[in-house]
């Protein structure tokens, strides 16, 4: 099946598209969700026998979620009570969060409720929120600035400040002290600007290296654990 996608768009990133109710397309797909179905291959893959990787690979299939898409548990809705992992756009979680607490004035979400989202294609997906916020802060750094200030305005992650500062806190940092290595323990002092007082640059660094953000493969510090060398 993503055969025929290829050959129609040199690619495997699918759209939103249904498969036409025509040959050549498969009849077992026909007026089918394309992405569900790639996104159906994605999730069995650790079922697959080591020839349909290849076959897929040979194709280009993208194993991997577009940034900013990332996978949380959902009920699906079209099926009978049936528990899946599926992808969903961060910033669709952020919009859900403040929903919520504009709402329910908190964000003590109970973990077995679900709210209706439309993950971009056809199928109406129900989003387990109480995952979101976890998922959030993993892919902190993937948010856009507005998506940040959200999530910041509803009291969460203010340990993780704005991309923008971060670079230029661990500038400062270089420039003050001389060295890259920031230890686990450093936390900003009241003597440095308003900007940056009270962040705990070594927690943040630690977090950096756990969630090993694109931007940071040439990043201009090095995390320094207690006991390390200078």
């Amino acid at each position: 099946m993503p055969k025929k996608k290829r050959k129609k768009w040199d690619h495997k990133m699918a759209p939103t598209f249904v498969v036409p109710r025509k040959e050549p397309w498969p009849a077992i797909y026909h007026g089918k969700d394309l992405a569900m179905v790639l996104r159906n291959l994605r999730r069995h893959a650790c079922n697959y026998d080591a020839d349909r990787f290849d076959g897929l690979e040979e194709l280009g299939f993208v194993w991997r979620m577009p940034r900013g898409n990332h996978q949380i548990v959902t009920y699906w809705a079209n099926a009978t009570t049936k528990w899946l992992v599926n992808g969903m756009p961060l910033t669709s979680l952020v919009a859900q969060l403040k929903t919520y607490h504009e709402e329910s004035h908190n964000l003590d979400i109970p973990a077995a409720l679900t709210v209706e989202m439309q993950d971009g294609h056809q199928s109406t997906f129900h989003v387990a929120l109480a995952y979101a916020p976890r998922l959030l802060r993993a892919h902190f750094y993937e948010l856009s600035v507005a998506d940040v200030d959200v999530l910041h305005g509803l009291g969460l992650f203010p340990e993780l400040p704005q991309w923008a500062i971060v670079k230029a806190l661990f500038s400062r940092y270089k420039e003050r002290l001389h060295s890259d290595a920031v230890p686990v323990n450093f936390e900003v002092p009241a003597t440095w600007e308003n900007v940056y007082r009270g962040i705990r640059l070594g927690e943040l660094a630690w977090y950096l290296v756990l969630v090993a953000h694109d931007p940071l493969q040439q990043r201009p510090w090095r995390f320094r654990r207690p006991g390390d060398g200078p």
